[in-house]
């Protein structure tokens, strides 16, 4: 799990996901979420809706606008420096071979 940054959405505080025609109880199911995605994700909650099964029903909301940067870089690039021509010219000859790829797909 730490490997994938993944954290488990389920905690102590809900009911069980699992009741048994027994009466035991689990929390078998779980929901596994990116630690980067874990913000949008929200209202955790176990169902008390009768599921058909000795499953119940587990319930969330994604946000659809994060209310902070998944992801901010630190990798900065002082491109007013670069030097464009020599770009432009490592890769204009490349241009035709591309066409002529590009010609070939279309054609097929």
């Amino acid at each position: 799990m730490s490997t994938n940054n993944l954290i488990i959405m389920n905690n102590n505080r809900h009911s069980p996901t699992f009741t048994s025609n027994t009466g035991a109880k689990s929390s078998i199911d779980i929901t596994f979420c990116t630690q980067s995605l874990s913000h949008i994700l929200n209202d955790w909650s176990v169902l008390d809706t009768y599921s058909h099964s000795d499953h119940n029903y587990i319930s969330f909301t994604i946000r659809e606008k994060p209310e902070k940067v998944l992801y901010k870089s630190t990798v900065k690039y002082k491109t007013s420096s670069a030097d464009w021509t020599s770009l432009n010219d490592s890769f204009i000859h490349l241009i035709p071979e591309f066409e002529s790829q590009l010609s070939d797909i279309n054609s097929k």
